[in-house]
This record gives C-alpha cells, structure tokens and sequence, in this order.
C-alpha cells in the first residue's frame, strides 16, 4: 500500500525523478549503503507467469566503487532495494517509493574513450530457490511425508529447510496425498511447484518486501479495484495518465464445459468431476457461444475434491483471459501484477475490470508503463 502523499504525488503536473539503491547485507538484509544520482536508465518488469516475479536491468555511470569485487559494492554477499523517488513540488522533498528487493545476478562494464557504465540485471529472491543462482536441495534425498497439510509442508520446506525468515504462508483444508521426494540436484521450486499443481488455484513467489507468499489465486472480480482508465486518456491535476491502448482476442483459449479425470481407485472407478458455464448472462457460457468442451486427464488427481478445484481452476482461466488489452500510461507506482484496473473506451467498447498480468516500467525521467491486462467477467 503507498501513502496519500504518494499517491498524490504520482499525479503532478511535472515529475523530478530520481533512482536510489540500498546496498543490503546478504543475510541480515541491513542497509550498509544508499547511493542516488548515478543511475541513466533502466527497467523494472513484474510477471504473474513463472517462478521470479520481479526483475530489473539498470544502466549506470561507471564509479570505481561500482565494479564487481570482493571489496566493491555489487558482489555476491549484497542484496539491493531500488527506490524511485519524485520531488513533491509543494515540499521541496523528494517522495520514495519502493520496487522492491533483489539480487545481483549479472552485472557487466562498458569501458571506452566515449563511454564508461556499469551495468547489471538483478531478480527477486526465488533466483535463491529456483536454481538461477542456488536452490538446489543439496541433501541426499528431501521428502516430505503423506498427510501433511500442504500449507505446513511449504512451511517445512521454505522455513525449516530453506530458512526464510519471512514467511506469509495461508493456510488451507487440504494435504499431501502422497510422499513427494525430491533429490539433492532438485530444486526447492521444484517441490513448490509439485505441490501447488496438485491443488490448482495457489500460488508462491516473493514479495516486494522479500517475503515468501503462498496463497490462494483468487479470482479477483471481487477485489477492490486500483486505478481506473476512462475514455481515451485519463488526466490527474493536467497530467495525461494514458498515452495508448492496444487490444487483442484470444478466442482459442475459450472454454465453458470442464471434465477432469483424476487418478483410477482400487475399485477400478475413476475420479471425474465435470463443471459447465451455464450462466446466459456470462459471453463465454453455452448458452451464449455453444458446448466449448475442454477434458484434462491427470494420474495425480487423487481425490474428488482435488478433480473439483482443478475444474473450477481450469473453468475460470479458460472462461476468463480471452480479451487481452496492452495499455501505455504514466509509471504508477500502486499498481502490481495481479491487481484489478478498471478500463472504459467508447470507441473500442471497453467497459470493464481487467487484471494485470505483466508490468514493463522504464525508470527514465520521461518513461512510460506498459501494462498487459486481461478481462475478468463478472
């Protein structure tokens, strides 16, 4: 959540902006360092899909203190938080807004006559536990037993194990159905991974503030919306919010009538659950486009209700996500990858919530946003 100050701020008639870096310890994530003014471009990207949700590739002037060494600033033992700032022209102080924590992970130097920069990509710390930069179990064989609740196996996994300290962990009904085992060479995304697909509709990843989240993916129509989009552009005290908007349509991700088949029981039945979008006042059901079949077979199904939250999963991402729209505005610092906006267009018939699937920040003085959003139904 930002404050009102930097809401309102976000919204001047012109912008003084600034880039800050904090030099973190590794471990204890205390600041050692805070430096501003060197920075001459960069990116900030955000995504919904995959495992590191935040990353970021910064250009800046070369100081001799900037290049990779033991004794310099970017090496293996720092972790950074990057902070753009605006100046409050009714203050005289520069505003701060966080974007989040990360690690170094390949930084490089241009050095010539005309030019001298230093450069570097970082990501969020699943890069930790995914194998982009460590992760690996390490132990001769990792397992957790059958019956655990998968909220209390994460727990195990992230906290005891991989010893995260800050954990936002849900907790849920519903436990392991078998023994998962994993190898020293695997990964801790890789058991994140197993045990989230067993019960669709979870998700994990890092926070902006560093902290591991697993929750339920909700299906957001009720959630408060963060921003709205009217007409052709939005204008705050003078200030145009949306330069451009660009719409595309999936149609082939269209389904409305679910069947999953889960695993054969020892009476030779197999588990099935079937679920149809029967709603006429939904675009995508079958009274309003026809019978759009769409039949999972998965042998890790293990219980009924394990089928039914795969079906209800599957039916909301197949009967959601085909009305796709890519939106050029103002850097909107509030905004994250899976907040819902709201979107009206006369002109292209836009009248609806969207949720936000990837973020494309350019931390130039004059830089845009890029948001790629897909309609939620209500």
């Amino acid at each position: 959540m930002i404050t009102q100050e930097q809401y309102n701020v976000m919204f001047q008639k012109n912008r003084v902006t600034f880039v800050k870096i904090d030099l973190l310890d590794f471990v204890s994530e205390r600041r050692i360092d805070s430096f501003e003014g060197y920075t001459t471009s960069g990116s900030i990207q955000q995504s919904n899909d995959g495992s590191v949700r935040r990353t970021c590739k910064l250009s800046m002037v070369l100081k001799s203190e900037f290049v990779p060494s033991q004794d310099g600033k970017f090496w293996l033992n720092r972790k950074i938080r990057i902070y753009v700032g605006i100046l409050n022209q009714l203050t005289d102080d520069v505003v701060w807004y966080d974007r989040g924590l990360f690690v170094v992970s390949n930084p490089n130097i241009n050095y010539s006559v005309s030019s001298k920069t230093f450069e570097f990509e970082a990501l969020d710390l699943m890069c930790l536990y995914n194998g982009d930069m460590s992760g690996q179990l390490g132990s001769k064989q990792t397992v957790i037993e059958n019956g655990i609740p998968i909220h209390e196996a994460i727990r195990i996994l992230m906290g005891n194990v991989g010893g995260v300290k800050k954990l936002n962990i849900e907790t849920t009904p519903y436990t392991l159905p078998y023994t998962i085992k994993k190898s020293s060479t695997d990964t801790y995304w890789s058991f994140l991974e197993e045990i989230k697909n067993l019960y669709r509709g979870y998700e994990v990843y890092f926070d902006i503030n560093g902290f591991f989240v697993f929750r339920k993916f909700n299906q957001y129509k009720d959630d408060p919306v963060q921003m709205e989009f009217k007409d052709d552009t939005v204008t705050y005290d003078g200030y145009t919010l949306t330069s451009s908007i660009a719409t595309d349509y999936d149609f082939k991700n269209v389904r409305n009538h679910i069947i999953i088949y889960g695993k054969f029981k020892d009476d030779g039945t197999q588990i099935k659950y079937e679920i149809k979008n029967e709603n006429p006042n939904h675009p995508m059901s079958i009274p309003m486009i026809g019978d759009r079949l769409l039949v999972v077979n998965e042998d890790n199904l293990y219980t009924q209700e394990m089928a039914q939250l795969r079906a209800e999963y599957e039916l909301f991402i197949h009967s959601n996500f085909a009305e796709n729209i890519n939106i050029s505005c103002l850097n909107l610092y509030n905004l994250k990858v899976n907040d819902l906006i709201y979107v009206r267009n006369k002109e292209l018939k836009i009248d609806s919530k969207y949720i936000i699937n990837s973020i494309a920040e350019d931390l130039r003085f004059d830089g845009m946003m890029s948001l790629s959003c897909s309609r939620i139904y209500e």
